[in-house]
């Protein structure tokens, strides 16, 4: 498993010439695009990327919060097309995410369908998010939540939510663990500049809950993400690290 993934937002075809730049690094062997947005071109973003890097690992994110359609079966069949689309361009992997509010077609029941027809060498892999850091009834809806995704038998990784407290992500990697061993684990960061903490201060992400003195200090941040990279190294995990 490739340690470090490097977390894009691109919403449009026109690309900067800095976003050219850093797709073009040698440096650069894995990224994944947010795709958070209504109407976004992703499939011609990821062929121009492909032009730019042709040797660039991609990982697009499927938001069912902007791919709802008229009902389960056509959110499904929506993202069964969608997951052609991506094997025909060479995509290996997609991380499905339910957004929020959770819409009403969510993750766990297009899993269920997507179980009954899904095979590997037809379609890429299949990614899910899992938040750990929760805490009371948020957290045993959220653990059995994730225990659903990964009975559909179809899951390759689990991408965790932004979080600083070692002892959780390891108690969350070592829970994981015992009920999909084989399970590739990523953890998530954020880029600790200056500008991008004040903005997070000031426009928190939901469900992303992040210490007062993190917030305040980049070298704190900067410690806490470099102690974060040593505990992936030691228990074989991946990074996905925010722009």
């Amino acid at each position: 498993m490739n340690n470090i993934i490097y977390e894009l937002s691109i919403y449009s075809i026109d690309f900067s010439d800095k976003l050219i730049t850093k797709l073009a690094s040698p440096t650069l062997d894995k990224i994944s695009i947010t795709n958070k947005q209504l109407h976004t071109p992703i499939v011609e973003i990821i062929k121009k990327i492909q032009v730019i890097n042709p040797n660039l690992k991609i990982i697009p994110y499927h938001s069912f919060k902007y791919h709802q359609k008229a009902s389960l079966q056509d959110t499904a069949h929506s993202l069964i097309k969608k997951l052609g689309e991506y094997q025909n361009i060479n995509i290996k992997e997609i991380l499905l995410i339910s957004g929020s509010p959770k819409p009403r077609y969510n993750t766990i029941p297009v899993l269920d369908i997507l179980a009954t027809i899904y095979t590997i060498h037809q379609y890429p892999q299949i990614a899910i998010a899992y938040n750990p850091f929760l805490t009371g009834v948020d957290l045993e809806i959220e653990n059995q939540a994730i225990k659903n995704k990964l009975k559909s038998g179809i899951i390759s990784s689990v991408y965790l939510q932004i979080g600083i407290d070692l002892p959780i992500i390891q108690k969350s990697v070592k829970y994981l663990r015992a009920l999909q061993p084989n399970l590739d684990i990523y953890l998530s960061l954020m880029n600790p500049a200056t500008s991008r903490l004040a903005q997070f201060r000031y426009r928190p992400w939901k469900g992303v809950y992040l210490p007062e003195e993190y917030l305040q200090s980049p070298q704190y941040a900067l410690n806490i993400n470099n102690s974060i990279y040593q505990l992936a190294q030691t228990m074989q995990l991946g990074v996905i690290q925010g722009d």
